[in-house]
């Protein structure tokens, strides 16, 4: 609405100020009353109205209007042709806008019956600050001239203007903080979403901040939501444009595929047929590739590494692309796999069972820190008459910044070590004699033994060079231990990084001189310098290849006057030179085994040409025939191979879905020639009524030329599998298989078997069937080896949900159970010393551990291990809600029972983790609670219980809360041993009105905490304790509140003899006083005092909440206030003087945040 308060009259300023409260009180109401429905509709208050509507669906439109406003929270009950629907799953609503919206599109005849309640309220939906004020004609000159200024300005504001309909979101924050062993620190904060029209056919979208978050979204959805994006993006007819954060995708051709997660800037421009694409940005990290063989009863998590091998990296959010057996996967929870971007570890979830003979393929982009990457380039293309000629033309950078390197300041030795190396690795001696006393490793022979700090000669620095590269293992606090040459991936040796540049050209012509033919063509040209310190090696870093595509696609062919349908005939020719390097992935997924090249694929400087052709038939719809045949030739390697492949696929689902597929490979080598290796798998299923029939059949048999009679040379398996789908309407969805595998091994020309699986598999959905939902699926896999030196193995993958609801939700249950086979790595706690006031723990030197203190000077890291243990690991939840008052809600006249009833509530809670080695993992999974926290094999278990009894839930004048909470943990994943916790927890809380101005909140609560810890020096803990707390408010007026709460404690630690009595005091008296919508003072004092019997007792940490002996002070004062609907301020001061601070703690903070 558009302001005009300069030409309204005095009088009428004065009293839109006036009802400026009055017109913010009905929004305020609005959202009391329907964030409390539910203590209206328990009171059965005649304010409420209940309403049917009945939709007669003609279209498919998913979005209703229900044109009542106030709608109680939570009251409706949705019906689609008798069929109750669930919220957010089923339908989505807006309760103020009244609008309700169906997940899925409904069919044009079906029936929407809706049912809900309406709180009849005499507010208006909209109300307006200001409004407009109209002014007589001016009489006087000068009031003339005013009035025509007004009004040119008016006309000014009327007239379209670009980047009126901008819109704009965001805040600006400028603060300043100063406290005890703080200098002024100056704090700002910019975040600003801009999108609409700023000229003629120009767009712009923007998203611009000045904060540096450095905080990676979780890897366990399939679409992520990253907090840090900050862009500017212009869009024209002709032109678009990227400042800041962007996605660069070039496909299309063979050898300048290229996608990357930039920081920079992109432009576009369109002329014709005519388009060029410029970019110049910084990387956030560097492309790899990696294969990765799964491991039986193994769902994770693999680890992804560098270049080198390396796994102290970070994978960038969104920038890998995972296969198993080369199809590709679905990130998320609910889908195929869940990453950790922070520590490169890639798990996959119970719908994707990973095997021994799983091939896992993953290519992503991480950071290792070493180097900031710069990227230029661009792509051109021009299309010719009629799309006849198409050209491409291709240009790109990627190179390190060899004059800034990261975290290591290079020197002239150092860069003369670099310079040396050449295209070799560059390291220098990670040993320094320091002295007795003074180091933490001691030299033994020609290796390193760590010995403890301050206690060697040595002190010793350790560079990853990948598994099986290095002589040592790192064993967590610093150790690293030597375990022979190849058997570990650390040595005592300091990496020096290597800045690296790649180069690639590419061209590509596409040339169709009629409308089924085409011919491409493409040349490329690559150079690779490996290291930018040093000339040396660089005579090999150019490279080119070159490919050669025909095609010829006939919409109609016929033989002897008999249709063929259509079809498609490929040629295609590719020759690498044997000093090209890609730039990005070129090959298919699973290259190497499409041509059966085995390690040799990841061999360089070799040529390769590859030759192929291949055919594709549909004589009807649905239903094609395909073929293709080609050859691989590596000079270099004596490599050569070639394969041909045979298939056909029935796409009808109703008749007959059938899939086949048959291909041969043959591959000669320098060592061996003749390698044969045959593969077919074909699937078929049909539809028989609601019944669907299947049956999978996969076999590969693989013969190579003996080099030893000790040595495998081949193998072959055979899988197949038989299932049974049933559907019943959209109800009930059930599948059962069973699947059998066997694997022999070929020596000397004899096959002998390796081992059999078997695999079963089941799976139901039921869906709103009596207010009843069900996702079960389970999967048992089996395998037994016939040589004994082998380990048989077990995987159960189970997940479980089910919900239920019954008497308009006054019954509520909700139950999940999830079993699945992963591994675990141990955990190292790392405390970083960090500046006063910026951490959450601090060091206790009486107690000799570390401590939580939201002023500390220490933050917490977690750092993993390579000691990765198999486990079982099972989670599981229960929730039970019972609310009688909504079964009854609907009466007009309830019973004295059911009054009763109405008055009772209660949720319960139980939840079960375990991850466990134990053997008998059945055990584990049927809830065997004697196999549970056990030492020898639990590495992480809880069993936590909560529960709640309400009387009078939520009801202000009275109410009453009984919470018993139990839980009991062990944690066995700390490099410092294992750690063992139980807890039961008693909690009443009444909370009752005295009046409208006075309500109090008392609570008594008794714990139990027993706390027992492996590591040596650290004492166990068993407390034993109750205390009382009291709350009182008063409110003399809507806006003041004044309140006194105090707590009175004695806690026990038994576990010391005598036992240690500890006894609490704490009064905290606090202010609050509000300023009409407009802001907030709050006052808080905090006074405890604590005293011990013993006096010379070392207090525990949980004694008395954290508390120490003495006198504690806190105080705690701030400050808000919305200068004007976009500008806030905000001052707060805190202040504490505890025992075991030296001086007083002071930190203040102002703040002042706008919002557009």
């Amino acid at each position: 609405m558009t302001h005009y308060s300069n030409i309204v009259s005095p009088q009428i300023q004065h009293s839109i100020k006036k009802q400026s409260f009055l017109s913010l009180l009905p929004t305020i109401l609005c959202t009391i009353i329907i964030s409390n429905a539910h203590n209206v509709v328990a009171q059965q208050s005649p304010a409420i109205q209940n309403l049917t509507k009945i939709f007669a669906i003609s279209d498919s439109s998913r979005t209703f209007s229900l044109a009542d406003s106030f709608i109680v929270v939570g009251s409706e009950m949705v019906w689609l042709n008798e069929r109750l629907l669930q919220a957010e799953r089923d339908y989505r609503i807006a309760y103020f806008a009244a609008r309700m919206t169906l997940q899925q599109a409904p069919s044009p005849g079906d029936t929407l019956k809706v049912s809900y309640q309406r709180a009849n309220l005499p507010l208006q939906r909209e109300y307006a600050l200001r409004t407009v004020q109209r002014t007589e004609p001016a009489t006087g000159r000068a009031d003339s001239a005013l009035a025509q200024t007004r009004l040119t300005r008016l006309l000014e504001r009327s007239l379209p203007t670009y980047g009126a309909d901008l819109q704009k979101s965001g805040s600006l924050t400028r603060g300043v903080s100063i406290g005890t062993s703080q200098g002024l620190k100056v704090e700002s904060g910019l975040r600003l979403q801009i999108a609409g029209k700023i000229a003629e056919d120009v767009e712009v979208v923007a998203a611009l901040s000045d904060q540096n978050i450095p905080i990676q979204p979780e890897g366990n959805t399939q679409t992520l939501q990253e907090i840090d994006n900050v862009f500017i993006q212009l869009n024209a007819k002709k032109f678009n444009a990227t400042l800041g954060d962007f996605q660069l995708a070039f496909s299309g051709t063979e050898f300048a595929r290229y996608q990357r997660k930039l920081q920079g800037a992109r432009a576009t421009t369109t002329q014709g047929k005519a388009q060029l694409t410029l970019f110049g940005a910084v990387s956030r990290g560097k492309y790899n590739s990696m294969e990765i063989a799964g491991i039986e009863g193994k769902q994770g998590p693999y680890q992804l590494t560098g270049d080198r091998g390396q796994i102290d990296i970070i994978v960038l959010a969104g920038t890998e692309r995972v296969w198993v057996d080369g199809e590709e996967m679905l990130r998320g929870e609910n889908n195929d796999y869940v990453i950790e971007y922070g520590n490169g570890q890639l798990t996959f979830t119970r719908k994707r069972l990973i095997t021994g003979n799983s091939r896992i393929t993953v290519d992503f982009q991480y950071s290792d820190e070493r180097f900031e990457r710069t990227l230029s380039g661009g792509e051109a293309s021009w299309g010719g008459v009629d799309d006849k000629l198409q050209v491409r033309a291709t240009v790109l950078r990627e190179s390190d910044d060899k004059d800034d390197p990261l975290g290591l300041a290079l020197d002239d030795d150092l860069l003369d070590v670099l310079a040396n190396a050449g295209d070799s690795l560059a390291y220098i001696d990670g040993a320094t004699f320091v002295g007795t006393g003074q180091g933490s490793y001691q030299k033994q022979d020609s290796f390193f033994v760590y010995v403890g700090t301050d206690s060697g000669e040595y002190r010793v620095r350790f560079s990853d060079f990948g598994v099986g590269q290095g002589s040592y293992d790192y064993t967590g606090f610093g150790r690293y231990i030597y375990v022979g040459p190849g058997q570990g991936r650390y040595l005592p040796l300091v990496l020096l990084p290597k800045a690296q540049r790649n180069d690639l050209a590419d061209v590509r012509l596409d040339f169709a001189p009629a409308k089924n033919l085409r011919l491409t063509t493409e040349f490329a040209s690559s150079s690779f310098d490996d290291n930018l310190y040093s000339s040396a090696g660089d005579a090999d870093n150019r490279g080119g290849a070159y490919f050669v595509h025909f095609d010829f696609s006939p919409e109609k062919m016929s033989l002897f006057g008999k249709s063929l349908g259509k079809g498609l005939f490929r040629l295609k020719y590719r020759h690498r030179g044997e000093r090209y390097r890609e730039i990005d992935r070129e090959n298919v997924v699973e290259f190497g085994r499409k041509w059966d090249l085995g390690d040799a694929q990841f061999a360089a400087g070799s040529a390769e040409t590859i030759s192929e052709a291949e055919f594709r038939l549909e004589p009807w719809r649905d239903v094609r025939f395909f073929g293709a045949a080609g050859a691989l030739d590596r000079e270099a390697q004596n490599v050569s191979s070639s394969r041909w492949e045979l298939g056909t696929e029935w796409a009808r689902p109703d008749r007959l879905d059938l899939r086949y597929r048959i291909e041969s490979i043959a591959r000669d080598d320098a060592n061996t020639q003749n390698n044969e290796w045959l593969r077919q798998r074909g699937t078929a299923s049909r539809k028989i009524w609601r019944l669907r029939p299947l049956f999978e059949l996969e076999s590969e048999t693989k013969k190579e030329a003996p080099i030893d009679s000790t040595l495998r040379a081949g193998f072959r398996f055979l899988d197949y599998a038989v299932g049974l789908g049933y559907e019943s309407g959209q109800h009930l969805r059930a599948q059962a298989k069973f699947a059998t595998r066997t694997d022999d091994d070929r020596f000397d020309q004899t096959f002998r078997e390796r081992s059999i699986s078997n695999t079963q598999s089941y799976s139901l959905s039921l869906q709103n069937w009596h207010n009843l939902q069900a996702e079960i699926s389970y999967i048992h896999r089996q395998r037994d080896f016939s040589d004994s030196l082998s380990q048989n193995s077990r995987t159960d993958l189970a997940e479980v949900r089910i919900g239920y609801q019954n008497w308009q939700r006054a019954v509520q249950v909700d139950a999940r159970y999830q079993i699945t086979n992963s591994q675990v790595n141990r955990q190292e706690r790392v405390f970083l010393p960090v500046r006063e006031g910026d951490g959450n723990y601090r060091f206790d030197e009486d107690l000799g551990e570390f401590v939580s203190d939201p002023f500390g000077d220490f933050i917490l890291r977690l750092v993993p291990t390579e000691d990765f243990l198999p486990v079982a690991e099972l989670r599981s939840r229960f929730n039970l809600r019972l609310r009688p008052n909504l079964a009854y809600r609907k009466l007009e006249n309830p019973s004295r029972w059911q009054k009763m009833l109405s008055a009772l509530s209660s949720e319960t809670t139980l939840r079960i983790e375990e991850k466990s080695r134990d053997p008998e993992v059945s055990e584990i999974y049927l809830f065997n609670f004697s196999h549970f926290q056990n030492s020898e094999f639990t590495l992480f278990g809880t069993i936590a219980l909560t529960q709640d009894f309400y009387l009078f839930e939520n009801q202000r004048n009275f109410s009453l809360r009984y919470r018993l909470a139990s839980s009991k943990d062990l944690n066995n994943q700390f490099l410092e041993g294992e750690q063992r916790r139980r807890q039961i927890q008693h909690e009443l809380r009444l909370n009752t009105a005295l009046s409208a101005e006075v309500a109090g909140q008392v609570e008594l609560i008794r714990n139990i905490e027993d706390r027992r810890f492996a590591q040596a020096g650290r004492a166990d803990r068993l407390v034993c304790g109750w205390r009382g707390e009291g709350d009182l408010s008063w409110r003399p007026r809507s806006r003041l509140e004044m309140a006194l709460k105090g707590i009175f404690g004695v806690d026990r630690d038994e576990a010391q003899a005598p036992a240690t009595k500890v006894t609490r005091v704490t009064l905290k008296p606090r202010a609050v006083y509000s300023f009409s919508g407009r802001g907030q003072f709050r006052g808080e004092l905090d006074f405890t005092e604590v005293r011990a019997e013993p006096g010379n007792r070392v207090i525990p940490f949980e004694l008395a909440q954290g508390n120490r002996v003495g006198r504690t002070f806190r105080w705690d004062v701030s400050f808000i206030y919305r200068v004007s609907t976009n500008l806030q301020a905000s001052l707060s001061y805190q202040g504490r003087n505890e025992p075991h601070r030296p001086r007083t703690l002071h930190i203040a903070k102002a703040e002042v945040r706008a919002f557009f």
